[in-house]
């Protein structure tokens, strides 16, 4: 009887894992196919990942003994090995810190998979060899920043990518940076590494992604005064140095941000732009966009730079090629914020094809070029097993990992809110019926007016959601540069008022068959428009901090009685703010202040319990 091969993903790549483990821990690979039948320090870690978000609980031995030994084989200046090489007998183990430079992320993924380790099964025995490993790792990394200024400085083949062009500030590496000393932080509960964590986040998101301001930039001069013209997608970046900057596109790297929460909803959405601009006329996502092609001045570093054999043609190895360790992060990182995502649904689709190869899923190849998806590299690879074990992984086991917050019991709060909304909203006579939502930056209006919009969907009733974002004079990165220069900027001003409520009067009294509304382009920093047919709703639902200013006495308003200091925590994980640290507090508490007696014009008020409340007499508007 044949095996439906894609009906079982998580069972074969277990199977796969199961027979890597040896008596020291995983090896990367059965085959000795260029030495990867032994211990590779990121392999085995990201494996042991896997294995934990599986909650494969007969592997937890095996991961356990995966960092011991590589923590065993940790030189004395701190160095974490590339591999380990045993013998027959699994005694005499031969050591390698690096080919022609050392790996810079081996260290980072120890600590991550060490305190998930912790974590998930509970055994607390590596507790004081993780945080003096991390201890000594703090000062060691520290010293690779050169300068203080919270990036690390890293050579060429420094990451998993290692036969790939990329040197000096690499975001890949500093994201792993981040993410292990955060867990770390939150761990051990140690100051120390929290605020080193988010020292390092500020400089990512500066640097990388053009958020905020830096004290101490990175950039030449020339460097400065060209990006101080960019904004949006064209601000993003995956390695720099004195001598460029690249803009290719790191898959990898651009994903964890992603799923990490480092840049803001903007950066969030440019991220997920790029990543779908790479995707785009390929089953799956490569591991960097564009190719490097021959007529490429990068591409004389490819062929400079190989071990065993050159493998990084045009679509293949780290040049483009599809790996399912790489997609299979991508696809968790999504499932996080993205689930709904076009990106996510095709990747999702596109891995599933993949899996249907049934030569490869049956060997679990490395990597499948982008030119003709044919499996190539070394076979019955953990990594490839890892990646689709991943992409399978639940909502609470990824937050875990992630250190997010789940969103499962906001989920159900909502949902009884939001049908307690429909069902009183429902009984308006007038048509188009407007219900206005108002509350402070992070309490959760967006989410409640498109919530009560696909509820009305599902009743068969049709609703237009209006968003205050859609209708600020500038747009978001040049708006915050605005509001630093002049916090009396803050407030109400920086709406385009009259505009929204020119637009509202047209959909409800109807005496234009269409207009045309701005929508926001938070990839390019920019307002598009569109054009909206006005017969088409039932309901019109204006959703935004100051909204209640436009809104008349007749009109239905929810207020969301939560303000910043109670979402703080929320926003912190989500990085919802700027990372102006000491302009955020005062932009919020502006807001406070000015939006504060809205809640008394509200029929409905939703606490911070995610409660409502009836608001028998609701002050009337002058």
């Amino acid at each position: 009887m044949k095996v439906n091969t894609q009906s079982h993903p998580i069972q074969l790549s277990l199977s796969i894992i199961e027979k890597a483990a040896s008596p020291n821990g995983f090896v990367a690979s059965l085959d000795d196919n260029d030495n990867y039948n032994r211990i590779w320090t990121r392999d085995a870690m990201i494996t042991s990942i896997a294995v934990l978000c599986q909650e494969k609980k007969s592997l937890y031995p095996v991961v356990k003994k995966s960092i011991k030994t590589i923590i065993s084989q940790i030189h004395q200046d701190g160095w974490v090995p590339s591999n380990i090489c045993f013998g027959d007998d699994g005694s005499n183990p031969i050591v390698s810190y690096g080919g022609p430079v050392g790996r810079v992320d081996n260290v980072f993924w120890l600590l991550i998979g060490g305190i998930y380790f912790m974590e998930i099964s509970g055994d607390m025995s590596l507790k004081d060899s993780l945080y003096k490993l991390a201890d000594k790792q703090l000062k060691l990394t520290t010293s690779w920043e050169f300068n203080g200024k919270e990036l690390m400085y890293c050579p060429t083949s420094s990451n998993w990518a290692d036969e790939y062009p990329m040197e000096g500030y690499v975001l890949l590496n500093q994201i792993l940076r981040f993410w292990a000393f955060k867990k770390v932080g939150g761990f051990y509960e140690s100051d120390l590494f929290t605020v080193k964590s988010n020292a390092i986040k500020d400089a990512i998101s500066y640097h990388f992604f053009g958020e905020g301001q830096c004290k101490q930039t990175l950039f030449t001069e020339i460097q400065d005064q060209e990006l101080s013209t960019l904004w949006g997608v064209h601000r993003i970046m995956s390695s720099f140095n004195p001598g460029g900057i690249n803009k290719r596109i790191d898959s990898l790297a651009y994903s964890l941000a992603i799923g990490l929460g480092i840049g803001t909803l903007e950066t969030e959405e440019r991220l997920e732009y790029l990543l779908n601009k790479a995707s785009q006329g390929h089953i799956g996502l490569p591991s960097f966009h564009p190719i490097i092609t021959k007529e490429d001045k990068e591409y004389q570093q490819l062929l400079s730079n190989y071990a065993y054999s050159f493998k990084n043609k045009a679509g293949h190895f780290h040049n483009g090629g599809i790996w399912p360790m790489v997609n299979g992060w991508t696809l968790a990182c999504l499932s996080l914020t993205k689930r709904e995502s076009t990106l996510y649904e095709k990747l999702d689709a596109d891995f599933h094809q993949l899996r249907g190869k049934f030569p490869y899923f049956k060997n679990f190849s490395e990597y499948f070029d982008a030119n003709n998806y044919e499996a190539y590299g070394t076979k019955n690879l953990c990594f490839s097993a890892a990646g689709h074990l991943l992409s399978q992984a639940s909502e609470k086991r990824l937050c875990q990992l992630f250190g997010r917050q789940t969103n499962l019991i906001d989920h159900v709060h909502i949902k009884d809110n939001v049908q307690q909304i429909v069902n009183l909203i429902s009984k308006c006579e007038n048509k188009p019926c407007v219900l206005f939502i108002s509350g402070e930056s992070g309490s959760g209006k967006t989410t409640l007016a498109n919530e009560i919009s696909s509820f009305l969907q599902l009743a068969g009733k049709k609703s237009y959601v209006m968003n205050q974002d859609n209708y600020f004079h500038l747009p978001p990165n040049q708006n915050h540069s605005k509001r630093i220069n002049d916090l009396s900027w803050v407030g109400i001003n920086e709406i385009n008022l009259e505009l929204m409520k020119e637009h509202l009067n047209t959909l409800t009294q109807k005496n234009k068959s269409e207009i045309k509304v701005p929508q926001l382009n938070r990839i390019f920093d920019r307002f598009d428009e569109c054009n909206v047919e006005v017969d088409a709703f039932d309901f019109v639902i204006v959703e935004g901090t100051y909204t209640f200013s436009i809104a008349t006495d007749e009109d239905m308003k929810v207020f969301l009685n939560i303000n910043y200091k109670d979402t703080l925590k929320k926003r912190n994980s989500r990085n919802r703010d700027s990372i102006d640290k000491e302009i955020s507090p005062k932009i919020l508490d502006i807001e406070h202040r000015i939006i504060k007696e809205f809640c008394q014009q509200a029929n409905w008020i939703i606490d911070k319990t995610q409660t409502i409340i009836t608001n028998s007499f609701p002050i009337k508007t002058d």
